[in-house]
């Protein structure tokens, strides 16, 4: 997810998806909001299995690293 401007998002993100693909990584996107309750978050973590996640644009970063690990040992 970028946030600039609406005109230079494109050219960011098909330079970043070009880069995750080269590394052999295959990228989604996903849009979430930070409002999920957990049970919500937990929910789309069994539904997607991401191996890993990256909290961006939030104040308790350590918070989503924890509830995170919580869920997807669940998924494993």
């Amino acid at each position: 997810m970028v946030s600039e401007h609406e005109a230079e998002e494109g050219v960011v993100e098909a330079v970043a998806l070009g880069w995750l693909r080269r590394l052999g990584l295959q990228p989604y996107r996903v849009r979430i909001s930070g409002h999920y309750y957990p049970h919500e978050f937990a929910r789309l973590v069994g539904l997607v299995k991401p191996r890993d996640t990256v909290p961006i644009h939030t104040e308790e970063p350590s918070f989503m690293f924890k509830l995170f690990e919580k869920v997807s040992l669940k998924y494993l």
